[in-house]
């Protein structure tokens, strides 16, 4: 999970692989990410920008690498 908030694909798919991680995994750290990206972006967006920010990116991050069928 925490690789979607901070890696962008390449580093991200090193770790997995480093880490042993099979799809299954993937999607469920893909899942909590989004719903923790979608409640940052809501939660911070007036109090505080950078968190906020984050949490578009994570989902940009998200959105641009799709779930593998």
């Amino acid at each position: 999970m925490g690789a979607w908030h901070l890696l962008e694909p390449g580093p991200r798919q090193v770790l997995r692989q480093d880490l042993g991680r099979d799809d299954l995994e993937r999607k469920r750290g893909r899942a909590w990410a989004f719903v923790q990206a979608l409640a940052t972006v809501w939660y911070y967006d007036r109090t505080n920008p950078a968190m906020a920010g984050m949490g578009r990116r994570t989902l940009a991050r998200i959105v641009a690498d799709p779930p593998s069928a």
